[in-house]
């Protein structure tokens, strides 16, 4: 019985061993495609085989891309015969891509040990005209105060592009102006300067601006402006000492709120938990500088005072300045 069992374990062992001698195999001519270094402005084709090296027929059930600059044709569903093979074309614009480009066309098959197989598509395309970044920086930036950067709108020498528009968001708040430069070696373009200008609020500020030029196959681009808006707004002192007073006492200390760069302050509130603390607000130059008088009462039974008053301000934008106060309160009169 367990020579039967063994004997016909054998021949089915066979039978799918043979079977799978008749399965298809893909194989490609080339692992891929490099296609070197590219101006942006060509285009080109290029052909790789696709092989079935196995027993049976072979099915490309569908051809894909990862990379923008490359397609590939080759319809679905394309059979191949065992031996035989089937040409994959691939079309390379240089418009739909810039810079080093590492990206992968992946074909699809019955093959049933490589169901996909991954051909690189690797160069690098220099573009016509670019920007040096994809965001202008500025840091932190007291509100107010005027400031500039600049971003450099880069043009290969073999090209001719011209400005065509320049918009910035916001346009209230952003103002740019190109400067022509040229380079010994061609290379040629913009700086464009760009300022903050208006009324910041405090916080971040993002905008961006785009550049569209007579460049068709690339006629826009953009770049990000982003700001840290500081306070410009200034308190002295920056603590209340009060000193020493008797119950029942008062004592009056002026702080001084401006504003370094620019105009548009205004004093929203003045808060403080103790009861003990009044304050009022008088103008020196509006929008510009204010003096805050804070008063401090003593009371019977008190002894060392200590808290903080918050200036609420609109800069504009909402900031607020914290001040420390303290005093102590002698004995009975």
């Amino acid at each position: 019985m367990s020579r039967v069992l063994i004997t016909g374990l054998f021949l089915v062992l066979n039978a799918m061993s043979a079977a799978g001698q008749w399965r298809p195999r893909i194989e490609a001519s080339a692992p891929g495609w490099d296609f070197g270094v590219r101006n942006q402005g060509g285009k080109d084709t290029h052909s790789i085989a696709l092989k079935n090296v196995g027993k049976a027929e072979l099915v490309i059930k569908k051809v894909s891309t990862t990379c923008g600059c490359v397609q590939p044709s080759l319809p679905e569903n394309t059979r191949i015969a065992a031996g035989e093979s089937a040409t994959l074309m691939l079309e390379l614009d240089t418009n739909r891509g810039e810079g080093e480009i590492k990206k992968f066309v992946i074909v699809e098959s019955n093959d049933p040990i490589q169901p996909k197989l991954m051909l690189e598509m690797t160069g690098t395309i220099h573009p016509a005209w670019c920007f040096d970044g994809h965001t202008l920086h500025f840091g932190p930036v007291p509100n107010g105060q005027p400031t500039s950067k600049t971003m450099r709108l880069r043009v290969r020498a073999d090209c001719e592009v011209a400005i065509k528009q320049i918009l910035a968001h916001p346009e209230d708040r952003l103002k740019v102006t190109p400067k022509p430069y040229r380079l010994e070696n061609g290379e040629h373009g913009w700086d464009l300067e760009v300022a903050l200008v208006g009324k910041m609020e405090a916080g971040y500020f993002e905008g961006v601006v785009f550049v569209t030029t007579d460049y068709e196959e690339r006629s826009s681009r953009g770049f990000r402006v982003g700001a840290e808006i500081t306070s410009s707004s200034q308190v002295t002192p920056q603590r209340l000492a009060f000193g020493i007073l008797e119950p029942g006492a008062t004592k009056t200390i002026a702080l001084e709120l401006r504003k370094a760069h620019g105009d548009g302050l205004r004093v929203a509130d003045v808060v403080c938990k103790d009861e003990r603390i009044t304050s009022k607000v008088t103008p020196i130059e509006d929008g510009v500088a204010y003096r805050i008088d804070v008063t401090l009462t003593a009371r019977e039974g008190d002894e060392d005072l200590r808290g903080q008053i918050e200036i609420g301000i609109d800069e504009p934008g909402w900031v607020v300045h914290k001040i420390d106060y303290y005093a102590k309160v002698s004995g009975v009169r």
